[in-house]
């Protein structure tokens, strides 16, 4: 990669939604508490790409960004669709029991046994609850509401979620 960050060095902390205007600005989607990371970092990676951020405005719902690099509509509507990421080392510090919901992705699901069951490949990001989207092992693919009953353990610094099987109709 062009940052010289390596995929597991990176986490996802927005996408790239549509272009804002002909200068080349672009309308984000991620989870408003995500945008303050816009405010206090000078880049992030984009494509695999280091982008300097120039401006944050909108509101932490609908925020408009513009990178240095990214200075037409020709050029924002070449990265729309994109994920934006931060070094994981960049994120601020937290307490014990505190977590991004982008370090969600890519954990290892485990059953109340400890048996690895699957992946997280995606975290949606809902009006009632966050969904995690689970890559089985077996190949299939579940749903997983992000609520204490279906996800009992977080351990965010393991990468490991332990989810309960039952509640999601998991035979086992």
């Amino acid at each position: 990669m062009e940052n010289g960050l390596g995929p597991r060095d990176l986490i996802s902390i927005a996408t790239v939604a549509r272009a804002h205007g002909i200068k080349g600005s672009v309308r984000v989607q991620c989870d408003p508490s995500h945008v303050d990371f816009f405010r206090t970092l000078p880049a992030v990676s984009i494509g695999g790409k280091a982008h300097r951020i120039t401006q944050v405005r909108g509101t932490d719902d609908a925020p408009i960004i513009d990178f240095e690099g990214i200075e037409s509509r020709n050029d924002s509507e070449s990265i729309r669709g994109l994920t934006i990421d931060i070094a994981r080392e960049d994120l601020p510090e937290r307490e014990e029991d505190e977590f991004l919901v982008a370090e969600l992705q890519g954990c290892d699901v485990r059953d109340l046994a400890g048996k690895s069951i699957g992946t997280v490949v995606k975290v949606r990001i809902l009006p009632a609850n966050d969904v995690l989207d689970v890559l089985l092992h077996d190949g299939g693919e579940v749903l997983v509401p992000f609520i204490k009953l279906a996800v009992p353990v977080v351990d965010a610094e393991a990468r490991v979620l332990t989810v309960d099987p039952e509640f999601l109709g998991i035979v086992q």
